[in-house]
């Protein structure tokens, strides 16, 4: 089989598209699009009068809304978990629909419910079924849970707290931030804190032991330890080891200044969007975020010279840590610790650490190339490689919103997208055994610019005696712009891609036209 994108040696050959991602097709390929939503009818009501329920705390209302003859024990479970304790605000969005027997319907839902600043997001299969006559309430026959997502919190700064900083030390793998002096302010979770602004005159030093990485710290910072002085930092941690990060002697409580306030404010509202905030834009306006796992740590400082650089320490990554430089946006060193070493070896495959393996890929979409925009429908068939999960993460464009994740299996999947990541996080209703191979639709679309024309192109007419002209206008998109969904890790794997693009266009790509798209085969 041919490599195609999402192997390493895809990325060369998706690199020489132009204009768009596949062959021209010699008539315009139908794109599936998601259902428009049907007009006001009995079951919007059902879905309005359970929010009501919901919002209530009323868990007899909620069991009012079952039908006398359906599971009342699932319909019960349902009630008590989501009344018990009462929600500060709930919202509950039908996302799917389809038929069953004698007129009824199986209806998803996501309710997203607010207990003070938690929250919990879930996804819930409702059977329903109209009443006797056209006039009578649609109710609830039956509920399965698919999935439920806890610990989100809607983080902001204590402005009951601010802490002296006296000879304060963080570390992580290969780095140490120094404040000799400064203030410090958190952002916390009812296990504690989780997120911690310092401002005040430090020195950050990173200095990986691998002799590659110490070249590249070398070429961007003129030493091989790479030590700058900074005046603020936003660092993110699991809340159960803030009092082993954060030793007590060095942070002093003190009477909250509000200048000082005014200024750690600023720091956490540029930073907090870029450290594990949820995309929920369509069910609050409110920032939401989750907690690092334990052992992660994020540190977004701020240095005099060189700008904002990153620290991630992302222990359930193959190399867990990451420098990076948000400013001119490229990587300064990418590693293993050499506690993940310890664990796995210096040498390993990718292969071993995947959760999953991407098999095939099933393409179609519509490409406007004037206006940058992509729409249409990827479906990807994967096999299960370590049993127990109950998440997939994939890599799309940020900038491409997901209307739908389907299954064969399962219906209709809870999924997340991460702000300011090309992550895509797809929640399954069960934990998946080892071996199991599924299909995954995805339904998607927005606005996203073309690569540019780098060492890949030629640029004609360049040494050239004639009079150059300019060529015509070229679009590039290869799988390092996560047009489509893709496996976090490259792998090799089958393709057809079904095009459609303005009749003025023409498509170039490798593979074999089939007369329906372009497929990747021997």
């Amino acid at each position: 089989m041919l490599p195609v994108p999402g192997s390493k040696m895809g990325a060369s050959m998706f690199a020489r598209i132009l204009i768009c991602l596949g062959l021209l097709l010699p008539a315009a390929t139908a794109v599936a699009r998601t259902p428009q939503r049907p007009q006001a009818d009995g079951v919007d009501a059902l879905v309005g009068r359970l929010e009501s329920a919901i919002a209530a705390g009323d868990r007899a209302a909620v069991l009012a809304l079952g039908a006398t003859t359906g599971d009342l024990a699932s319909l019960e479970e349902f009630a008590s978990l989501l009344t018990t304790p009462v929600a500060t605000r709930v919202v509950v969005n039908e996302r799917d629909r389809g038929p069953l027997d004698h007129g009824a319907l199986r209806v998803i839902v996501e309710i997203f419910s607010e207990r003070g600043s938690e929250a919990r997001l879930g996804t819930w299969r409702l059977d329903t079924k109209p009443g006797p006559r056209e006039a009578d309430p649609w109710t609830i026959t039956a509920v399965s849970r698919l999935s439920i997502i806890s610990g989100l919190y809607r983080l902001s700064l204590d402005a009951d707290k601010q802490y002296d900083i006296h000879d304060l030390i963080v570390r992580g793998p290969d780095l140490t931030l120094q404040i000799s002096s400064g203030t410090a302010f958190v952002a916390g979770t009812p296990g504690g804190p989780t997120a911690v602004v310092l401002v005040g005159k430090g020195q950050m030093r990173f200095s990986p032991p691998d002799p590659a990485e110490r070249t590249q710290v070398r070429i961007f910072g003129g030493s091989e330890t790479l030590t700058q002085d900074f005046d603020a930092a936003f660092l993110r941690i699991n809340p159960a080891e803030f009092s082993s990060q954060f030793d007590t002697a060095a942070l002093k409580p003190r009477e909250v200044s509000p200048e000082d306030m005014r200024k750690a404010t600023a720091i956490f509202d540029e930073y907090v969007g870029r450290t594990l905030q949820l995309d929920l834009s369509d069910l609050s306006r409110d920032r939401w975020s989750l907690t690092p796992p334990v052992g992660d740590l994020i540190a977004e400082v701020r240095t005099k010279k060189f700008g904002a650089l990153t620290y991630a320490r992302s222990w359930n990554e193959a190399e867990d840590v990451l420098v990076f430089d948000r400013k001119r946006r490229k990587n300064i060193s990418v590693y293993a610790s050499e506690d993940k070493l310890a664990q796995r070896g210096r040498f390993y495959s990718e292969d071993d650490l995947v959760d999953y393996d991407v098999l095939a890929y099933d393409i179609e979409v519509d490409v406007t190339p004037e206006r940058s925009a992509i729409a249409g429908v990827a479906r990807v068939r994967l096999k299960v490689r370590t049993g127990g999960i109950s998440s997939l993460t994939l890599r799309l464009a940020e900038p491409l919103a997901v209307r739908g994740v389907y299954s064969p299996q399962f219906g209709r999947l809870l999924h997340l997208r991460v702000i300011g990541q090309n992550s895509l996080i797809v929640n399954l209703p069960e934990p998946l055994v080892g071996g199991t191979e599924m299909w995954l639709e995805f339904r998607y679309g927005g606005r996203l610019v073309s690569q540019p024309f780098d060492r890949e192109a030629i640029n004609l007419g360049q040494d050239l005696q004639e009079p150059y002209v300019p060529g015509e206008e070229r679009y590039l998109y290869s799988n390092r712009s996560y047009w489509y969904p893709q496996a976090v890790v490259t792998d090799y794997a089958t393709a057809k891609l079904r095009i459609t693009v303005p009749t003025e266009y023409d498509v170039v790509a490798t593979g074999d036209p089939t007369g329906h798209g372009l497929l990747f085969a021997p």
